[in-house]
């Protein structure tokens, strides 16, 4: 049977980079590799600053404007290629009725915790949010998550079959990348309070 041919939702790269947008870019350039050229594309706005890709095709679509008009010229751009789509910040094309995808959901915070958002931006992302969360319930092929907590809430709050759900955990290898400063210690450094080897560091965003 022939493998359908995705395209990514890419307009995280557009986006403030937090821990969503960083699981989209490391997982798509630890892919990159063992793909065939053309197998996989990353559909993105104009203007974006994209890695250059070995085998996943970039493809820019014509300007939008705000969440709903991405979602129009991303929707209208599989129709018209008849791929299908790849959802990896808990977003998919809501209102595209053809091909099914592969949608990935971190969380369902804000159906889990709706005492979290109580000011009117919390309360509007929280409505958005939890119509993508139905909307991925729904139509998705497959559910990816990056525990085996996430995908607990996902059956409990939306009556998924487990069966359609796979864990793909966040991963480390980026840090290899990153080369350590020995100018953060000592008595020119911004924190002299570090001594080295003797701290833990902790970065998230609430």
């Amino acid at each position: 049977m022939k493998m359908p041919k995705y395209t990514v939702d890419g307009s995280f790269f557009v986006q403030q980079l937090s821990g969503i947008q960083r699981y989209a870019r490391e997982i798509l350039a630890a892919m990159d590799p063992m793909l065939e050229p053309g197998e996989l594309e990353v559909a993105v706005p104009p203007d974006c600053i994209v890695p250059e890709y070995r085998n996943i095709k970039v493809v820019t679509l014509p300007q939008s404007s705000g969440i709903l008009g991405w979602q129009r010229v991303y929707g209208r751009y599989l129709a018209q290629s008849g791929r299908c789509w790849l959802g990896m910040c808990n977003v998919i094309p809501m209102f595209h009725r053809g091909n099914e995808g592969i949608a990935v959901v971190h969380d369902v915070c804000y159906k889990a915790r709706p005492d979290f958002y109580t000011d009117l931006r919390g309360r509007t992302s929280a409505v958005w949010h939890c119509m993508q969360y139905a909307a991925i319930a729904k139509k998705a092929r497959k559910i990816v998550t990056v525990s085996e907590f996430s995908k607990s809430e996902i059956v409990k709050y939306y009556h998924v079959n487990p069966e359609k759900i796979t864990v793909v955990y966040n991963a480390w290898q980026h840090m290899q990348r990153v080369r350590p400063d020995p100018m953060l210690f000592g008595e020119y450094s911004k924190w002299p309070q570090l001594k080295k080897g003797e701290y833990y560091f902790s970065m998230s965003n609430l």
